[in-house]
């Protein structure tokens, strides 16, 4: 299996800038050299590496025997079409409370004189190819940090975006950017996509990030025929006072594989609120690392997740204080049945620079099937020695008591175990303080539960 084989192609594209064909060819040297994720390196251990190893054809615009570029659609783009089309499709994921910005296959479907992007008087979302080429972004955007897979991603470096919030700016309403890919191709395709965002200082905003498959276009069936794969990167950079909350929702479909990695970077006096919600068949794996590179910064990092049949929510996680006086609550919750797993790796370096620091970490299973399984190793590594750092982790099931509690006032049994099933899973979505937000959240936990669960 040669995944790279094909990048080379978006190089001899006419018109290519030079700057994305060295980005991409250093990767792919990186890639090379590299070795592929394996149960022998420790933060693949529990994983099912082996999902990977199909015959895996990424996505992208192929070149025509002229040389002319060709798009991977057969047709050009009708975007009034498209955008009713998949507003149709997504109907459950729009909520009129939120500006909804659809990506599909690399474009921002909302009209023709926005496909290249969206400016408004307090952000602006760009393609990476225009944020390069205006100097918004540098190389610091595109490395590979010694990983396989990131490697990967920029050996097709081609479809991004990077949003910027304004200095100061106060974003009433949330920002909510839906990925969709899809594929008409019976092989099986691997979609790749990387987003780049600058919180710029004083900025105040609230950003849902929501990936997805389809079949085709027209398809509102989720998952692809055969097998799929999305391997993507977010990076997130939060300057001085600035507040973000960043959701991350992910409903993953049996037979699809969710390799995506989030690097956040928080500078003096800012605040991150970071919310990822998983929902999965398949297989879901979220590299979360986040640094302190400023003090008095201030991150509640929640998590919650729910999975059925076999599939695998993976979670490996580091946060590194690298200056003082920095706060940090960490606490991941999964809701397991079935033949499901979870898998939690969190891990804590607090450098000798990091003195005041104040950290927690709890990793929560509730297991609802006796072939569910979790593995969880929390970590802490510790190098200043006027700090708070705690971390643990719990696996069991429904209480008993509680369920009696519930049955002796003459509710089900059936109606007990979803009721508290779904206050475990919700709770973590009440600490936000966005108004409208946690509703939006609740109710597609609440969908996704009465639809597989029930």
């Amino acid at each position: 299996m040669n995944l790279i084989k094909m990048s080379e192609q978006l190089n001899q594209r006419s018109g290519e800038p030079q700057t994305h064909a060295f980005i991409r060819k250093l990767a792919s040297k990186k890639f090379e050299e590299l070795n592929w994720p394996s149960k022998k390196m420790e933060l693949w251990r529990y994983s099912p590496t082996h999902k990977l190893q199909g015959d895996y054809l990424p996505q992208i615009n192929a070149i025509s025997e002229d040389k002319k570029d060709v798009t991977t659609n057969k047709n050009p783009l009708d975007f009034n079409a498209i955008q009713a089309t998949l507003r149709a499709s997504l109907k459950d994921f729009i909520d009129p409370r939120f500006e909804t910005i659809i990506i599909h296959q690399g474009q921002i479907i909302l009209s023709e004189d926005s496909k290249n992007g969206l400016i408004s008087p307090h952000f602006q979302i760009i393609s990476l190819k225009k944020a390069l080429e205006q100097g918004l972004i540098d190389s610091s955007s595109f490395k590979t940090e010694e990983n396989k897979l990131e490697a990967l991603n920029l050996s097709y470096f081609e479809d991004g975006y990077f949003l910027k919030i304004n200095e100061q700016a106060k974003l009433k309403k949330p920002l909510h950017l839906i990925y969709l890919h899809s594929s008409d191709s019976s092989s099986n395709p691997l979609f790749q996509t990387r987003f780049v965002v600058s919180c710029a200082k004083g900025s105040e905003a609230t950003l849902i990030e929501t990936h997805m498959v389809t079949s085709s276009l027209e398809s509102n069936a989720h998952g692809v025929s055969g097998s799929s794969w999305n391997n993507s990167t977010s990076l997130i950079q939060i300057e001085d006072e600035a507040h973000l909350n960043f959701i991350q929702w992910s409903e993953t479909p049996a037979s699809h594989q969710d390799t995506h990695r989030t690097h956040i970077t928080l500078q003096n006096k800012s605040k991150l609120h970071y919310l990822q919600g998983i929902f999965c068949e398949g297989w879901k794996r979220n590299e979360l690392n986040i640094r302190t590179e400023g003090s008095d910064a201030e991150m509640i990092i929640h998590s919650f997740g729910f999975s059925q049949k076999d599939g695998v929510i993976d979670q490996p996680s580091r946060i590194e204080f690298s200056n003082s006086a920095n706060q940090c609550q960490q606490i991941f919750k999964n809701l397991l049945t079935d033949q499901s797993r979870a898998i939690f790796n969190g891990f804590i370096k607090i450098h000798p620079a990091g003195q005041k620091t104040d950290c927690s970490q709890l990793h929560q299973s509730l297991l609802l099937s006796s072939t569910a399984e979790v593995d969880t190793k929390p970590e802490l590594e510790i190098y200043a020695d006027d700090v708070k750092a705690t971390h643990g982790a719990t696996v069991g099931s429904l209480n008993p008591d509680e369920l009696f509690y519930f049955q002796s006032r003459g509710i089900s049994e059936e109606k007990v175990r979803s009721m508290l099933c779904l206050g475990f899973l919700m709770e973590l979505c009440d600490e936000l303080t966005v108004k409208s937000v946690p509703n939006y959240l609740k109710s597609r936990i609440k969908e996704f539960w009465m639809k597989d669960f029930q």
